[in-house]
């Protein structure tokens, strides 16, 4: 029975007026949300550290590397802006996001790791006239790395008694060996040769392939940003 009290002419505007609501909602979550989750109104702050050729401060004081331009133009196709950040040490509290990390079992508890969308091996570089012909003469010797855990886990996987000597890049790493604080240094494939020709080098050398795992490396994100990783991930592969 209807109401008297309400014209019946009322109940159509009320209906209308839902409807309007439910529309603009609708177009505000695709204009801020983009359809897939990602606020658009945000800036997502990304770590990056110093890893040539992959994440590095560049001449102008920026990041630059391989993943920075991929991560960089993909998050554009996206229509997602990041705020890039150096990365902070141990202990701090992370950033939402990082840019390269390589995929281990070990990480999913506390972040959201994509697919991969690079692959990497590493090599030793030695003094060419070292008598170091193969990764078993390397046991027992000074091996400079840069100090992220996959070369200290790739180096426990081809020697079993080494003298760590820890690094905070890759120019670093291969200077501790020209200037005689190591016998050799761990690097990433990709790195090998921009830095070699980034670092004087007193004497020839020569590389070793270090013969561990290929390494699957991946964007990561604090869990809660997971859906933001795999926007800016996903138009790269």
């Amino acid at each position: 029975m209807a109401n008297p009290s309400r014209p019946t002419w009322l109940r159509p505007a009320r209906s209308s007026l839902w409807i309007a609501v439910v529309l603009l909602t609708a177009f505000l979550c695709w204009r801020f949300l983009g359809g897939d989750g990602v606020d658009r109104s945000m800036v997502y702050t990304i770590d990056y550290g110093n890893d040539v050729p992959f994440h590095f401060k560049g001449p102008d004081g920026g990041p630059t590397g391989l993943a920075v331009d991929l991560v960089r133009e993909a998050a554009r196709a996206k229509n997602i802006r990041l705020n890039w950040s150096p990365e902070r040490g141990d202990g701090a509290e992370p950033h939402p996001l990082r840019v390269l990390i390589s995929v281990r079992t070990n990480l999913l508890k506390d972040l959201h790791l994509t697919e991969p969308y690079l692959q990497g091996r590493s090599s030793f570089i030695v003094a060419s006239n070292a008598p170091i012909w193969t990764v078993s003469q390397l046991e027992g010797k000074r091996i400079s790395y840069v100090n992220y855990a996959i070369h200290r886990a790739n180096l426990a996987k081809v020697l079993t008694n080494y003298l760590p000597v820890p690094a905070a890049s890759s120019r670093e790493a291969l200077a501790k060996v020209t200037t005689g604080q190591a016998d050799a240094v761990l690097l990433s494939d990709y790195a090998v040769e921009p830095t070699c020709l980034s670092v004087p080098l007193p004497f020839p050398v020569r590389v070793l392939p270090s013969h561990a795992p290929v390494s699957n490396m991946a964007i990561a994100s604090l869990h809660k940003y997971g859906y933001v990783v795999c926007q800016s991930k996903g138009v790269i592969c």
